[in-house]
């Protein structure tokens, strides 16, 4: 039973670092989408 709860607690630990690592990814894609679209803005020369 006790291997059976540690077992469950590394999988579930895996799990959730996964989802941080995902999070963190999609959020600096995110923020390098962004800085492309100001630079493109700025070449065009719309400000």
């Amino acid at each position: 039973m006790t291997s059976f709860l540690l077992g469950f607690a590394g999988f579930f630990v895996a799990v959730v670092l996964t989802v941080c690592a995902l999070l963190l990814f999609s959020f600096f894609v995110f923020l390098a989408d962004g800085r492309k679209e100001r630079r493109e803005r700025k070449a065009d020369g719309e400000n």
